[in-house]
């Protein structure tokens, strides 16, 4: 559909006056003389505010009407699409419509309810009504969150084994788990270049499993395709988010022996590994999205680094996948026992296990803003 959009200039402001006034005058019957000054008034106005905003919808370098989109909470309204009338029911609404929904996550809209034809329309491009006025409706299009699994590249799978070869921080053990993948490590010599000897020991395993690789995308995305609706739906009641700012998680697989998160890219690592510990895996990394998502809405001056190790926001968010995944919200759902890192659970305050005040917390009858604070608070006065 060859169409174009353009910004406006002071030159469409009558054109944009009479698309407004034309689509406002079509639905708004027996009004009064007050009402319809109260219109124009309005129309008046509000171009003028708005021009900047406006597009014209040009098709053969004709102008054949205009667009108004504008930012709105959490995604973009659509607040006005005019087209003239010789130029409808041939799909170019419908198709302008469409490049809106895929370039937003999130796109609401007024429409008049004696306008059938388009209520109709954008209940088939899944919006949703979600509130009524007397003649109008307020609608909500939200794009399904899904994971995406794509394989690695060598050089990402390079660097991930490097970075556990070499990591100090004993919490995670990454050394026991890297070498545990790639028994060679350990007969790295050491004066030799260790960088080279790493890339040598992967470029090996990478392309003698490369076709594992491909088939493993298939195979976890029809297994996780069997959960993903349901879990992210209980994600965002249990969090009180309506849903992340993206519209897919991307699920990075590779020859690896750690699986860590990626905030900034809402991605995450894994390995080629069987179907309760991708279950385990995707849901426990999943949940950090939302745990983080919630935690910068009630901390809005947060800083990013403590979101990585070893920092104790990045201790409290792993420590919590076992209250929050094992509790009745989620148990059902997988069946599966989640556990934090080892480690955690040999953290005592007194003769208390940690953990185990830190699941009593959670199994409060209390929002889960008050539950993290609360387990916030608590391990803030450990040394751990």
């Amino acid at each position: 559909m060859k169409y174009s959009l353009v910004d406006a200039s002071i030159d469409d402001i009558d054109y944009l006056k009479q698309a407004k006034s034309n689509t406002i005058y079509t639905y708004a019957n027996n009004l009064t003389e007050e009402e319809k000054i109260k219109i124009n008034n309005y129309i008046d106005n509000s171009i003028s505010k708005e021009l900047k905003e406006y597009k014209i919808i040009l098709f053969n370098n004709k102008t054949i009407g205009c667009l108004l989109i504008k930012k709105q909470d959490d995604g973009v309204l659509l607040d006005e699409i005019y087209l003239e009338e010789s130029y409808r029911n041939l799909g170019i609404g419908t198709y302008i419509i469409k490049n809106i929904l895929d370039i937003n996550n999130i796109v609401y809209l007024w429409v008049y309810k004696e306008n059938k034809k388009a209520v109709s329309l954008y209940k088939r491009l899944n919006f949703i009504i979600v509130d009524e006025t007397e003649s109008r409706y307020y609608m909500k299009y939200q794009k399904s969150l899904i994971v995406e699994f794509k394989v690695m590249t060598l050089e990402e799978n390079i660097d991930l084994v490097k970075y556990a070869y070499k990591e100090k921080d004993k919490t995670l053990d990454m050394y026991k788990y890297v070498t545990s993948l790639f028994p060679e490590l350990k007969e790295i010599k050491k004066d030799l270049d260790i960088n080279k000897q790493i890339e040598d020991i992967v470029n090996k395993r990478y392309y003698d499993n490369f076709d594992l690789l491909n088939q493993k995308i298939t195979e976890y995305t029809n297994i996780w395709n069997k959960y993903n609706d349901i879990y992210l739906k209980s994600l965002s009641e249990y969090f009180d988010i309506s849903n992340l700012k993206v519209s897919k998680i991307i699920a990075n697989v590779g020859i690896i022996p750690i699986f860590p998160r990626y905030l900034d890219t809402c991605s995450f690592s894994i390995g080629i590994v069987d179907e309760e510990k991708l279950i385990e895996t995707t849901s426990h990394e999943i949940l950090h999205f939302f745990w983080f998502e919630k935690w910068k809405e009630m901390f809005p001056n947060y800083k990013k680094e403590e979101f990585e190790t070893p920092n104790l926001i990045w201790k409290y968010s792993e420590m919590v996948v076992d209250p929050i995944l094992n509790s009745k919200d989620f148990n059902d759902i997988f069946k599966i026992n989640y556990k934090a890192y080892d480690s955690f659970y040999e953290l005592y305050d007194g003769e208390l296990k940690v953990m185990d005040k830190l699941k009593e917390i959670y199994n409060k009858n209390i929002n889960i803003s008050q539950k993290m604070l609360l387990g916030y608070e608590y391990i803030k006065k450990l040394n751990i």
